[in-house]
């Protein structure tokens, strides 16, 4: 079975949600797994997030440069939490 991660990496692994009552969650309480998934992609977007805002923090101020940041714009980002778009 094949997992992809948040980061798009795919890892291989036994355990599965398909092979493990994802199907079954599904039939019974479609609700409760759309809200699972949704709960996922957030978590994934908060990751995300976070990840972004420390490389930015780490950048050159040439890099920011080329990207069109000053190093205030990306010192105000960095501080933001991980939930604050």
């Amino acid at each position: 079975m094949k997992n992809i991660n948040c980061d798009g990496t795919i890892q291989t692994s036994n355990w599965s949600l398909e092979n493990n009552g994802w199907k079954a969650l599904r039939r019974v309480a479609p609700a409760l797994a759309d809200a699972a998934i949704s709960h996922f992609v957030t978590m994934c977007e908060w990751q995300r997030r976070a990840e972004m805002r420390g490389k930015m923090a780490r950048m050159e101020d040439r890099m920011l440069d080329d990207i069109g940041l000053t190093r205030e714009q990306v010192a105000a980002e960095a501080v933001k939490p991980f939930w604050k778009d």
